[in-house]
């Protein structure tokens, strides 16, 4: 997710990375409850171990 996409222009982006990257993406049906979830719970990407992490875990490194 990118917060600078409005939540009403998130459709497009996704087909627009979908076309980008069709060997890559997995599909899943986007909801209002399923993205408060996300963003709720995955704060910040860390590369090295490729996973999310709550801002609570960066603090701590």
């Amino acid at each position: 997710m990118d917060i600078r996409i409005p939540f009403h222009q998130l459709p497009a982006a996704a087909r627009a990375i979908e076309a980008a990257y069709p060997d890559t993406v997995r599909r899943s049906r986007m909801s209002a409850r399923r993205y408060f979830h996300a963003a709720r719970t995955c704060k910040l990407y860390d590369f090295e171990a490729a996973t999310w992490l709550p801002y609570s875990s960066a603090l701590a490194k």
